[in-house]
């Protein structure tokens, strides 16, 4: 079952290098991009608080790994270019690319943040997670944040009211990054019904706009957690940037930010994410650490989960594989490929969200099932499923 899986993941990443277009970008002229994207039920969990040891409160012990995973379908996907969305606030054009399933429309929908700072051509990446949910029938839709020019850095600083003192867009670690990703993931949100016409001239599913997830991974997590009403001190003396957005209807945020990163905080009084709705989906784990940035360690990033209104509709998949095997990237599918505990816990990151989105998005009644027992679990291994 390792190998379907993984075989599953790899050939839907591997699209041709000529991939069809829309053929309309926002303002209606032609766009021709084609680049190639060969990137990389009532019955609730046990309690976050409580410990969440591998054979605590398992209802159900799957004989084989197969029968802890979720349904994974293996539907024909095609890569589109989606032109671009105009960004009016800043002043730029995010490309997008679509994985489109080719089943019958309306289709669900899951707007995908990337990680990393602003670059030209980053709705390439995650290529991992888009293939794999547009098998399963959802269309992805991967935004480009583009890189910030010249006199742009500015006008985000005056929508967020920061300081002129304090207006450094171009730094990864400060909270212009994540202000300037919110507005970039509302624009999308905002033109969705114009892709959706376009979808549709080009004879692929329709987009159904009362299902839409927004999802990132690392720094393109940031994004959603304001659209689903997540509250960020920008720099040091600006005001609370709130940016909530209707459309969402759930969200999923792999490896997302803790306190102290990206202007996320939390103090006795408030924090960042004590205002958030849900239904949300989180997963972090002890390895996901990345170099250059060590402090943000799997403990801090888990606080995202862990400061949420308990709802019933927050979930966190939470890894104790230790710093050094895997890291950072495996949250982002990079280990899909790999053996042992690695592998092990893809196939639940992968099984997890999968379930969360039919849930959540489709009402499916397996997937409400899967999410109540804990198989989630049961596949990672050593690591944490919680719900609250």
């Amino acid at each position: 079952m390792k190998k379907w899986i993984v075989l599953v993941i790899m050939l839907a990443a591997c699209g041709s290098e000529d991939k069809p277009t829309l053929g309309n970008n926002a303002d209606n002229s032609q766009t021709d991009v084609g680049a190639d994207t060969g990137v990389e039920s009532d019955a609730t969990l046990p309690d976050a608080s409580a410990d969440q040891g591998a054979d605590q409160g398992m209802s159900e012990t799957c004989a084989t790994q197969e029968d802890c995973l979720y349904a994974i379908a293996d539907n024909a996907v095609v890569d589109v270019d989606g032109g671009i969305t105009r960004e009016t606030v800043i002043g730029r054009d995010l490309p997008l690319l679509l994985n489109m399933p080719t089943t019958a429309g309306p289709a669900p929908v899951v707007i995908f943040s990337h990680g990393g700072s602003f670059e030209p051509a980053g709705q390439n990446n995650n290529q991992k997670w888009g293939a794999l949910l547009a098998r399963n029938g959802f269309v992805v839709i991967h935004i480009g944040h583009s890189l910030v020019g010249a006199g742009q850095g500015t006008k985000v600083c005056m929508a967020a009211n920061v300081p002129q003192t304090e207006c450094s867009p171009d730094e990864e670690d400060n909270g212009l990054l994540t202000v300037i990703r919110a507005y970039d993931i509302a624009a999308v949100l905002d033109d969705l019904p114009r892709i959706s016409e376009l979808t549709q001239a080009n004879n692929y599913p329709a987009l159904d706009l009362d299902r839409v997830a927004i999802m990132g991974w690392s720094a393109g997590s940031r994004g959603p957690s304001v659209l689903m009403g997540a509250k960020m001190l920008t720099t040091a003396n600006s005001p609370l940037f709130k940016l909530p957005h209707a459309t969402p209807k759930v969200a999923v945020m792999l490896s997302p930010s803790g306190p102290g990163t990206g202007g996320y905080f939390a103090n006795d009084a408030e924090n960042s994410w004590d205002e958030m709705r849900g239904p949300i989906f989180f997963a972090t784990g002890t390895n996901d650490v990345k170099p250059s940035s060590p402090e943000l360690t799997g403990a801090v990033r888990r606080q995202a989960f862990d400061l949420q209104k308990a709802e019933g509709n927050r979930y966190l998949l939470y890894s104790n594989l230790a710093v050094g095997i895997g890291g950072h990237g495996t949250y982002d599918l990079g280990d899909a490929t790999s053996d042992g505990p690695l592998a092990d816990l893809s196939l639940a990151l992968s099984a997890s969200v999968l379930a969360f989105l039919d849930a959540e998005l489709n009402g499916s009644d397996e997937a409400k099932a899967w999410l109540a027992s804990d198989k989630a679990l049961q596949l990672a291994g050593d690591a944490e499923w919680s719900k609250k």
